[in-house]
């Protein structure tokens, strides 16, 4: 699908003239602060093309699938941008032989995201997940029965969302943690990322949000395909969330982070056996992850997950 095409059939679904386009724009996001007329015109006839980030910020105004339109469209991506996210993923597969050794082989892993409306409230699953969790940060035995009440809670308001690798025995193999924050958390976790998890979650978060990338369990290549889906899926859903932050292990990984745009906010030491150097707490504005030209090409080659 032409941009050209998409913009103009966003247009008239609002009823609205070029003009009053460019000023509902204008309105809605600050990317489109010096929009004018000419330049606006100038997309619709398929002159020029805005940037990914304010094709991002279109597609938040109408309030359509992000995920399902970055795939539709025809854009013009950078093969060097692109690369930039390759070679994360690159070294993410390079690591598969690795953990299968650290591993036993699993034949048939089953991936499951846990939701809202599909909670995971398996006392046992939680209590693996909890003892990992507390074995990297040194976290104080807490009462299980209560931490496992407020991580119900959590993920029905969509304030925690769990993934799990499993055999065909429901053994857990691997998990990840997304966790959504109110903005006014983030100095806090900066200054003392342990400390951070030592402190109980509460129920409630404003509108302006960030989404904490905590997954400390690898598993293979495809786990972490399907985990990169479910964390853009999820900053994809809710528009509210304006920053991601993740934790990274790897001195390597750290710099390849780096060149997509992520930012270092502070190192760390864990219990975490094997790291080169020193834990990392990395940041990105939500809208430049998604604009990211590496991204939307992974999205583009794995349409399977959306589907």
């Amino acid at each position: 699908m032409e941009l050209s095409f998409l913009l103009q059939q966003i247009r008239h679904e609002l009823s609205l003239t070029q003009a009053e386009m460019v000023e509902q724009l204008s309105l809605f996001d600050d990317s489109f602060e010096h929009l004018d007329l000419i330049t606006y015109s100038r997309w619709e006839r398929n002159v020029s093309m805005p940037s990914t980030l304010r094709i991002v910020q279109l597609l938040s105004f109408a309030k359509y699938d992000k995920l399902a339109y970055l795939c539709k469209l025809d854009l013009k991506l950078s093969e060097t941008k692109s690369n930039k996210f390759q070679k994360l993923a690159d070294l993410h597969y390079q690591e598969e032989e690795v953990l299968l050794r650290a591993y036993y082989p699993i034949d048939k892993p089953n991936f499951i995201r846990y939701s809202a409306t599909h909670p995971l409230a398996d006392v046992k699953q939680i209590e693996k997940i909890n003892a990992a969790t507390s074995r990297v940060f040194d976290l104080p035995k807490t009462n299980l029965t209560e931490r496992i009440a407020a991580a119900v809670k959590l993920q029905q308001s969509n304030q925690l969302f769990m993934v799990t690798c499993e055999d065909e025995e429901q053994r857990l193999c691997a998990h990840a943690l997304y966790s959504v924050h109110d903005s006014s958390e983030k100095a806090r976790l900066i200054a003392d990322v342990k400390g951070f998890y030592r402190t109980p979650r509460e129920l409630g978060v404003n509108k302006d949000k960030f989404l904490f990338s905590h997954t400390f369990t690898r598993f293979n290549f495809d786990w972490w395909l399907y985990n990169c889906y479910c964390m853009i899926d999820i900053i994809c859903k809710n528009s509210d969330i304006k920053e991601i932050y993740c934790i990274v292990i790897n001195k390597n990984m750290a710099k390849i982070y780096q060149n997509i745009g992520f930012e270092l906010v502070e190192k760390f030491s864990t219990k975490i056996e094997n790291t080169q150097g020193q834990s990392k707490l990395m940041s990105i504005k939500r809208e430049d992850f998604l604009s990211n030209h590496g991204v939307i090409t992974w999205i583009k080659e794995h349409q399977s997950f959306i589907h």
